[in-house]
């Protein structure tokens, strides 16, 4: 009987995984969007002027398409990290190639950061979304794309396009 209830159990838990992984794998999003390599959130610890340390982010986001655009050229898309955002959405990365769909964002110091931020350390697992608003009314998100990832650290050599080069965006 007890293998019987084993086997059961998995039989029934089987469509939540496979469900799950697709989420998480970066599959094609209702609105026609995937990212196209591994998203990168790094560590960037600050100080304020009384030497309290705390950290901003910086989000690294390569897309299989171009984000839609407001009237002032800005793209109408957002990258939180564990719900928290900040630093006005998603940019186009300045080192790389407009074709390549390249996006960053810095997720500044916010009341809404989770444990995980507060306290960061290389390899912590985050969760990531991508929100892609539509021109037309931008509550509402044409895509949303999650995926957990391992938050990094900053390495000294990296003032210029390190991480884009990583998501071929150089190229």
């Amino acid at each position: 009987m007890g293998l019987v209830a084993v086997v059961l159990a998995l039989v029934a838990l089987a469509p939540v995984a496979t469900q799950a992984r697709v989420r998480g794998s970066g599959a094609r999003s209702p609105g026609g969007y995937r990212l196209v390599v591994g998203p990168i959130a790094v560590i960037e610890p600050q100080r304020d002027s009384h030497g309290k340390r705390w950290f901003t982010y910086a989000v690294f986001v390569r897309l299989n398409r171009p984000i839609p655009r407001d009237g002032n050229g800005s793209p109408l898309g957002e990258a939180p990290l564990d719900g928290a955002g900040g630093g006005g959405g998603l940019f186009l990365d300045a080192y790389s190639r407009p074709a390549r769909h390249c996006y960053i964002q810095t997720v500044e110091n916010d009341f809404a950061y989770s444990r995980t931020l507060k306290h960061p350390h290389p390899g912590a697992w985050v969760t990531l979304e991508v929100h892609i608003q539509s021109p037309a009314n931008r509550d509402q998100d044409i895509a949303l794309l999650t995926r957990r990832i391992r938050l990094q650290r900053r390495r000294a050599d990296t003032d210029g396009p390190y991480y884009p080069r990583r998501q071929g965006c150089l190229r």
